[in-house]
């Protein structure tokens, strides 16, 4: 096994794997393709609902709760997990999260009719307790290190990538293990994906 440097896991929940081609995602569908795993037979945990999947996909297992699509308020628990084994070994992580205002965001916001909208349930890690700090109220500060890590993957405009383009161009404030979820519209992050590869 060669070692690697990052590892990224790209959810495309809302994007259809037929819409993954050369012609809409040139990079992903092009180059990164032929040197990843492509999970093609992956189905939800669920028919109906998010949160169950992104639990069970960074824990294992998930309650009632998760099956349910509840707000993290609501739905929390110190089990064990990705991020939590992440920090064990000291390889440090990242969670990339589509139209997320604030890191750390714990609410739902943006509308569907200006394709803006962040759904805390696509967002594992603030479901955490140890990660996000038991603070869910939008007045207290989020613990550090969900501050650090769990992160905004651009602007709240339709299909903003600009904070993970830069990372990814930079090479800077990328973790060991990085998580898009969920994934963008696949062009929207080819230029800056491009020339980090």
């Amino acid at each position: 096994m060669p070692a690697f440097r990052h590892v990224f896991l790209i959810i495309g929940e809302n994007t259809s794997a037929n819409q993954i081609d050369r012609k809409r995602a040139p990079y992903l569908a092009g180059s990164l393709k032929k040197r990843m795993a492509w999970l093609t037979n992956y189905h939800s945990l669920l028919k109906t609902a998010s949160l169950g999947d992104y639990i069970g996909i960074t824990s294992g297992q998930f309650t009632r709760c998760e099956a349910n699509d509840a707000l993290p308020i609501h739905c929390h628990q110190g089990i064990n997990n990705l991020f939590s084994q992440l920090d064990k070994v000291g390889a440090g992580w990242r969670l990339w999260a589509q139209s997320m205002d604030n890191p750390c965001d714990i609410f739902d916001h943006g509308s569907d009719w200006s394709r803006n909208v962040y759904s805390a349930h696509h967002n594992a890690a603030i479901y955490y307790t140890r990660i996000e700090g038991n603070r869910y109220d939008e007045a207290l500060k989020p613990a550090r290190e969900c501050r650090k890590n769990d992160l905004p993957m651009g602007s709240t405009m339709p299909n903003s990538a600009s904070r993970f383009n830069h990372a990814l161009a930079s090479g800077k404030n990328l973790g060991r293990f990085n998580m898009s979820s969920p994934t963008i519209a696949p062009t929207a992050t080819t230029g800056a994906a491009r020339r980090t590869a």
